[in-house]
């Protein structure tokens, strides 16, 4: 028994209304194409907009945490002009007691490091 190849009948295929002809499919397929160029172009954009916004937002975030940092670093500067400030008072009040502590000071530094 030889096999036969079956055609397609266009009355058995429920969705297939009509057999299209080579020139057609070659036409429907230009179109898709044109479609799916149409469609990268708009995925292309639409990632285009998104990287623009994701560096606003880095941008953004940048300048916030620059200007905390910069916030910080004055504070912390005026906390170590204060504290030299109540330390200069100090040593005016007590002159010959902070010459006593900084030389005992010293002398403790100098024998743990083992300096002579």
């Amino acid at each position: 028994m030889a096999q036969e190849k079956a055609t397609p009948n266009p009355s058995n295929l429920k969705d297939l209304k009509e057999l299209k002809t080579e020139a057609e499919l070659k036409q429907d397929l230009a179109i898709l194409k044109a479609q799916v160029s149409e469609l990268m172009e708009d995925i292309k954009r639409i990632s285009e907009k998104g990287i623009e916004h994701i560096g606003d937002k880095i941008e953004r975030e940048f300048e916030h945490y620059s200007e905390k940092a910069t916030d910080k670093i004055r504070d912390t500067q005026q906390a170590a002009d204060d504290g030299l400030e109540e330390i200069s008072a100090r040593v005016r009040k007590n002159p010959v007691t902070s010459v006593a502590i900084a030389f005992f000071v010293g002398y403790i530094v100098a024998k743990i490091t083992g300096s002579k």
